[in-house]
């Protein structure tokens, strides 16, 4: 998705921009993440999507929200696409081996 600046909107709290196959896509935004941007915004022009996608979707993951959920708030078709979005912390490895061990 292309975004740009005008794209987003602090005081709705939320993203909007046209995904692949011309789909609307607009995305909710927590207050926590509305701030960093609002700050970022004043430091630097221009909003870069594809690490706030990132951003985004690798702090979902890691405060517990599926996979599928995170795949529907970015708009996507598969969860391998949203996969590419996100990345796994080894803080995050560490307890997913720990499982085995309980």
């Amino acid at each position: 998705m292309g975004l740009d600046v005008r794209d987003y909107s602090g005081s709705a709290r939320l993203v909007h921009g046209r995904g692949k196959g011309n789909k609307d896509r607009v995305i909710g935004l927590p207050e926590p993440a509305c701030a960093a941007l609002d700050a970022y915004l004043k430091q630097r022009q221009g909003i870069g999507p594809d690490a706030d996608r990132h951003s985004y979707a690798t702090e979902l993951l890691e405060r517990g929200a599926d996979i599928r959920d995170i795949r529907d708030l970015l708009g996507h078709e598969s969860v391998a696409t949203t996969e590419i979005y996100t990345h796994v912390s080894a803080a995050r490895q560490r307890r997913t081996v720990q499982l085995l061990e309980k």
